[in-house]
């Protein structure tokens, strides 16, 4: 039986590896999964411009709501490494918007397949590596 991850290998899917053992921000995470892999699909699919500027929006919207409540959440435990975390964010929100930028000023290639899954690809880093940073420390009874 072939799987979607067979057929789709750029497609990313939710694993219990990548909570963070908080049910609001685990649900961001699976909400950025998803408009990543839409964004994906779009440029894989060589959907046209307009429809990949409308999903990278929409990730875009996500990912900045998601990076608000996850710094609010950072901020309330008093979590050391709060300023790094925050950094992170404005970077990859800066890279996001120049890729938008980008893509709204050039036609249709496969550059803007690369640098769109590079763009999912950061985000996914960051999810899988920095936000697991503070996962113990955010569920530490001794904070």
């Amino acid at each position: 039986m072939t799987s979607t991850a067979d057929l789709q290998p750029w497609r990313i899917e939710w694993r219990e590896g990548l909570s963070v053992n908080n049910t609001r921000i685990d649900d961001d995470h699976k909400e950025l999964i998803a408009r990543v892999n839409d964004l994906n699909s779009g440029l894989v699919a060589q959907a046209g411009q307009e429809k990949v500027l409308q999903l990278m929006q929409r990730l875009l919207d996500v990912v900045g709501t998601h990076f608000a409540a996850e710094e609010v959440m950072l901020r309330d435990c008093n979590y050391p490494g709060l300023d790094s975390h925050v950094a992170a964010h404005a970077r990859l929100t800066a890279e996001f918007r120049g890729a938008m930028d980008n893509f709204a000023r050039s036609p249709v290639s496969l550059t803007w397949l690369a640098k769109g899954l590079l763009i999912s690809r950061a985000l996914m880093e960051h999810l899988a590596k920095d936000d697991m940073l503070y996962r113990d420390f955010v569920t530490s009874p001794r904070r």
